[in-house]
């Protein structure tokens, strides 16, 4: 995936989003095909590390999604012509994170075991916070 509208001196930043976005693709097609094993487990053990599993990958969408609005936000200085695209793909990076924090959240109200509790909980919240960090423009008109 190419931007065009970032200048020569970001090629780490635009490698990076690009590293993003196909792990987020990678995840997505991950997370399906463990919600539909998911079902049909029954062994105890089996459960429990497909139960971590799908804690886990929200938490990296979500990250990824908010480490690479992030990045596009520092651009904002440098962007004409397409300062709507630039915001419009901060805005959806930015609620795929926090819908990622709202399905982690989620699966810990369905698992309320306590390891998960215990080991998720402080990274929701870490998640959550990262999140916030992320400001999508409420116009592009001014």
């Amino acid at each position: 995936m190419a931007f065009p509208w970032l200048n020569p001196c970001s090629v780490l930043s635009q490698a990076r989003i690009s590293e993003c976005r196909g792990r987020l693709e990678a995840l997505v097609d991950e997370d399906g095909a463990a919600i539909t094993g998911f079902e049909t487990l029954r062994d105890a053990e089996a459960v429990r590390q497909a139960q971590d599993r799908l804690c886990r990958m929200p938490l990296e969408m979500g990250s990824l999604a908010a480490e690479a609005a992030a990045l596009l936000q520092e651009f904002r200085p440098l962007v004409r012509g397409v300062q709507d695209d630039l915001e419009m793909a901060i805005t959806l990076l930015a609620g795929a994170a926090r819908a990622a924090s709202l399905l982690l959240d989620s699966n810990l109200r369905l698992w309320p075991e306590a390891t998960l509790l215990v080991k998720y909980e402080p990274e929701l919240a870490a998640l959550r916070v990262l999140a916030g960090r992320v400001q999508p423009a409420e116009r592009v008109r001014h």
